[in-house]
């Protein structure tokens, strides 16, 4: 009987420990985050409450550690870091019976106060009483931003724009303020009420000096006239009137050798301003051909200009610098060291260019291909530049002459702007957006991307100081998104370099044909050959992967002498 009563005791005992270690099991603790796959997400500064739910945590020991340091013994954890970037936390909770830990990650976002850019004109903002001035800033960070403007000190509009107009002359002291949650920024200028007589009248001469060999017809433009309001411009040719109209454009006849003294006058009801330009007429085509020889090189063998527009890729990527030229002869010296080993170079955004000349002539064959510019396109992926060609007319070995745009596929098209400018502007702070205008009322910027290029500036020193204007032909900008978030920038027909057009790319080179060389006017320009290139950037757009639409160029090859290119 007292073995029976042992065994039972036994067995008991056994029994009850069973149930013992279940119920120190179920005892333990457990963590359920607030958030999915504990993955948080704050702004650099502020506070971030983590406070998950617990089972089982009274009077549980509570450990936090960021960095293998210990930052919290709390429940719930309040999370602040001032400098962006991804940060790991570790929870462990502990009772008697046992322990749970857990993993979580938070990343902390820079804060994204709206930033005013205000591209003020030299002078001031002026207008006339009466007129209209459309006020502009670009917004950084604006997106949700609230917008307040004030005219002395009174409160007059809420958007992003303002439609300043007064009738009465003088000085109004205007502010323009963003804000949103994350800070505000706020600029203050003053816009001059004039009358008509007082309004500065201004235009711009890209080019004052022409080169035209004799037998050759030219334009003479003035651009971009301001506050011109009833002028009248008058042409005169070595002292002899020869036109008078509105026409701030000038068709000049090269018939006769030599220098000639144009000058250009406007007049209106209020003021009188004079640009005088040089033109040189040359010897006729031909006198200063140089046929190519055993010794010639198919490639082009000096870069004259580098001049690209802003852009991402122009000068770095995220792993540091391409190079780091402050002269034109310096940027120009690198880019012809890339041509010769068949290395890429952007040309930045709309406008942005390169010319490069050979060290012979290179014919024209009346029809067939006579050029050949290697790019990188891609069937969904291309960057249209226009090419434009000159000849020498003048012998020096400078391109200073007179250039052709060879036309493509869209040159008809009335989507093509003709006559186009877009000035870029200098930012004033590091890593800043580079803002441009148009001579359409158009504009807008060349955004900053520090991850794919975290160079301050995008706008390249070598660049005319505060601003720099580019003028050619616009190309209709065709990028979109496709449906499964690919973004597309489809190539035209033929006739652009870094287009992989249907007809003229023979999956390395865009081929072209000097006899679609373009007079100003739209003629053919019946060109006997070519000594110089000019690529230019021909679209104006830009998508969120990509950036700026921007041509990039490998090198410039006579197609005649192609076959020298793998000798």
């Amino acid at each position: 009987m007292r073995k029976t009563l042992s065994l039972l005791a036994a067995l008991l005992a056994v029994a009850c420990g069973g149930d013992e270690q279940t119920d120190t099991s179920a005892l333990q603790p457990t963590i359920t985050q607030q958030e999915a796959n504990a993955r948080y997400r704050v702004k650099a500064g502020r506070e971030l409450l983590i406070a998950p739910s617990y089972t089982n945590a009274e009077g549980a020991r509570f450990t936090w550690t960021c960095d293998d340091e210990v930052v919290c013994r709390e429940a719930s954890y309040v999370f602040r870091r001032d400098k962006a970037g991804i940060y790991y936390l570790s929870l462990r909770v502990e009772n008697d019976y046992g322990a749970a830990e857990d993993e979580l990650r938070v990343r902390v976002d820079a804060l994204e106060a709206p930033c005013i850019t205000l591209i003020e004109p030299v002078g001031g903002f002026t207008v006339a009483a009466d007129a209209e001035l459309t006020i502009a800033p670009t917004v950084e960070n604006g997106q949700t931003a609230r917008f307040r403007w004030t005219i002395d000190g009174e409160m007059v509009g809420e958007a992003a724009e303002y439609l300043f107009r007064r009738h009465e002359c003088g000085d109004y002291e205007v502010t323009f303020s963003a804000a949103n949650d994350d800070g505000e920024d706020s600029v203050s200028f003053t816009v001059k009420v004039l009358s008509p007589e007082q309004m500065p009248f201004s235009w711009e001469f890209p080019q004052t000096a022409y080169n035209v060999a004799r037998g050759r017809t030219i334009r003479l433009k003035g651009w971009n006239p301001v506050n011109a309001f009833d002028a009248e411009y008058i042409w005169e040719v070595d002292g002899t009137e020869r036109q008078r109209g509105a026409q701030l454009e000038y068709r000049f006849e090269a018939l006769e050798e030599g220098p000639h003294e144009v000058t250009v006058t406007m007049r209106n009801s209020y003021a009188t301003r004079s640009q005088t330009l040089s033109v040189n007429v040359c010897a006729a085509e031909g006198t200063y051909y140089r046929p190519a020889d055993a010794a010639s090189r198919a490639s082009t063998v000096r870069v004259f200009e580098y001049l690209p527009a802003p852009g991402l890729w122009v000068s770095g990527y995220m792993y540091g610098p391409l190079f780091t030229a402050t002269t034109m002869a310096e940027a120009c010296a690198h880019v012809q060291s890339r041509f010769d080993i068949n290395y890429m170079i952007s040309l930045g955004a709309w406008g942005g260019y390169v010319v490069a000349g050979f060290d012979h002539s290179v014919d024209n064959s009346g029809g067939g291909v006579d050029l050949a510019i290697r790019g990188n396109p891609y069937s969904y992926q291309s960057e249209p530049g226009v090419v434009w060609v000159a000849q020498d007319e003048n012998g020096d070995g400078e391109p200073n002459d007179t250039w052709y745009e060879l036309a493509g596929s869209e040159y008809d098209s009335a989507e093509t702007i003709y006559d186009y400018s877009v000035t870029y502007y200098q930012p004033t702070r590091a890593q800043a957006a580079v803002v441009w205008r148009d001579n359409r009322g158009g504009g807008g910027t060349i955004d900053h991307n520090a991850y794919w290029n975290p160079s301050d500036s995008y706008y390249q020193p070598w660049l005319p100081e505060g601003e720099c204007t580019f003028y050619g032909t616009r190309l209709l900008d065709r990028s979109y998104v496709d449906a499964s978030g690919q973004t597309v920038v489809p190539p035209y027909d033929w006739g652009y370099a870094d287009n992989a057009g249907k007809s003229d790319y023979d999956g390395q080179f865009c081929l072209f044909r000097l006899s679609n060389a373009r007079t100003f006017d739209g003629r053919p320009a019946d060109l006997k050959y070519i000594d110089f290139v000019k690529i230019q950037t021909g679209q104006m757009g830009k998508t969120a992967l990509l950036g700026e639409t921007s041509t990039e160029v490998h090198h410039i090859v006579d197609y005649h002498l192609i076959d020298r290119e793998t000798e």
